[in-house]
């Protein structure tokens, strides 16, 4: 994850003359985005594993 950061950190800055994979990058508190997504996919995979479990013992028993 910070190696993929750091690869969108050294894009080159928007030129006017302009060019592949120019000006793409975040800006301000966008960079915390790529921290949040392992989050909220740990979060997803919490809750999915956790009623998969509960409707499983609900049948056994």
């Amino acid at each position: 994850m910070f190696v993929g950061m750091i690869a969108v950190l050294l894009l080159p800055r928007a030129a006017e003359e302009g060019g592949f994979l120019t000006g793409l990058g975040f800006q301000g508190v966008h960079w915390f985005w790529p921290l949040a997504i392992p989050v909220l996919a740990a979060v997803v995979a919490f809750i999915a594993t956790r009623l998969a479990a509960i409707r499983t013992l609900q049948r056994q028993s």
